[in-house]
């Protein structure tokens, strides 16, 4: 009897010690957050019979007006809207909806609606209905909300554009895209710093492809119809990342970089249509501000859609110096890595440092020379380290022209020449010249004779 009296008492101590153990699991298990019903409730239904639609909120909010079948926004009247969002504002505030209602709120400001993050208000024939937003909850993605003392969980996509400013309506479409047929005709390109770039489409004779552009201005070149069209297209069907400021008052343009614009494009297309752009310069974020002729809103957009910023007559000739051809020059010099070769032309007799070389190979080594393809900078450098290469141009007009090419640490030469440093290019651009170069200066056994250097032209040099 005594064992059995042990053997109980030890079963209900086991139970006694469960039952503490299930009761702190109970109490120290986290909370688990109810979850969004499936089925909204519906705080009320206004129809289409509404008159406004006011918006307070610390983005200055925004004020819509019902006209006949339209929706107007004050401020907005003569400005192009986005009418998709316009729509959904208007769909979300004559009818709102909650998730669930919150019970047993005794202080607004816990969930912050005193004071309200925003309040909206809705007149209609009817009368008036007010709903405040407060802070977001800390699970859902979801917000609260007050309407009639009662707080609820809204879902977050219910009371994003009532947090907006009026800008955020705006169309973000910058211009149109080209129609199909419809090509830029004409093309002027300013660039600060840089000489303005002038270009004309060329149509194919037969029509059948896409025919070229040709630069006239600084320099007259032929340029590849899809090279330039990878960056002029973009000035049709831009898109902005955010509009920042309507009607900009001299001070913003000012603010923003637009009272003296860094870059601008002005087109003309076949269809007679006609755009400018004016831009920033672009910041560390890689965007810019960028604003269209007859139109007062600032545009942020990103420098991925906007390529017509890097171009100059150099990147578009892939030259550091345009306006030179090997037909120009009377001499070269390339000194590389300590050796220098001098490359001379005279009454059709070429030469290496002295040594007779045909017109193909002068003109080839000085095609390298001059084809550096040079491209821009973000910004004006001043290199650190010592030049690896420097080329100087004389022309048959006695011009002389000189770059320096010096390692940048990062696998690409910057390209110096008088003031600042603005281009780079790649390093194997060097490489190329001085194997051109090495070549030319180490002829084959075969001796050169005269006159296989006038074969070309069909004279003799001396007669026989």
């Amino acid at each position: 009897m005594k064992r059995q009296v042990v053997t109980l008492a030890i079963a209900v101590a086991v139970l006694a010690i469960l039952a503490v153990m299930l009761t702190v699991f109970l109490l120290t298990e986290p909370p688990q957050q109810e979850p969004l019903a499936d089925s909204k409730v519906p705080l009320f239904n206004l129809g289409e019979v509404w008159t406004s639609i006011t918006v307070e909120n610390a983005q200055g909010g925004y004020v819509m007006e019902h006209q006949g079948e339209a929706v107007a926004i004050q401020g907005l009247e003569e400005l192009s809207l986005n009418e998709d969002l316009i729509s959904r504002t208007v769909d979300i505030a004559v009818a709102p909806s909650a998730e669930r209602e919150i019970r047993d709120v005794s202080n607004l400001e816990n969930f912050g609606l005193e004071p309200a993050r925003a309040v909206v208000t809705i007149e209609a024939e009817q009368g008036q209905q007010t709903f405040s937003i407060g802070s977001a909850t800390p699970v859902d993605q979801g917000y609260y909300l007050l309407f009639e003392n009662r707080v609820y969980l809204a879902a977050q996509e219910m009371v994003e554009p009532f947090l907006q400013g009026s800008l955020s309506f705006l169309s973000l479409g910058i211009t149109q895209p080209l129609e199909d047929g419809e090509v830029a005709q004409t093309a002027e390109l300013a660039l600060s710093g840089f000489a303005p770039v002038a270009l004309e489409y060329q149509p194919s004779e037969g029509g059948e492809d896409s025919g070229t552009y040709r630069m006239i201005a600084p320099v007259e070149a032929e340029l590849d119809y899809y090279t330039v069209n990878s960056w002029l297209g973009q000035a049709f069907g831009l898109a902005a990342v955010r509009a920042e400021a309507i009607f900009p008052t001299q001070e913003q343009l000012e603010h923003y970089g637009l009272d003296e614009p860094a870059a601008a494009l002005e087109v003309s297309t076949s269809s007679n249509r006609r755009l400018k752009l004016v831009s920033s310069s672009i910041d560390e974020e890689g965007t810019a501000w960028l604003m269209l002729e007859g139109v007062p809103v600032i545009y942020q957009v990103s420098e991925v859609d906007l390529g017509w910023m890097r171009v100059t007559a150099e990147t578009l000739t892939q030259q550091f110096f345009p306006a030179l051809s090997p037909q120009q020059l009377d001499q070269f010099t390339a000194i590389l890595e300590g050796e220098s070769y001098i490359f001379q032309q005279e009454e059709g007799i070429y030469s290496c440092n002295g040594q007779l070389i045909t017109e193909e190979q002068f003109n080839a080594a000085a095609q390298a020379a001059l084809q550096l393809r040079p491209k821009l900078l973000d910004a004006p450098v001043e290199p650190s380290l010592e030049p690896v290469a420097s080329l100087t141009f004389t022309s048959a007009a006695g011009d002389t022209k000189s770059v320096q090419m010096v390692p940048s640490g990062k696998g690409t030469l910057y390209l110096k020449g008088e003031g600042s440093c603005l281009f780079q290019t790649d390093e194997g651009r060097l490489e190329e010249l001085q194997g051109i170069c090495t070549s030319i200066s180490e002829p084959p056994e075969e001796v050169l004779n005269e006159e296989s250097i006038r074969g070309d032209i069909g004279q003799i040099f001396t007669e026989q």
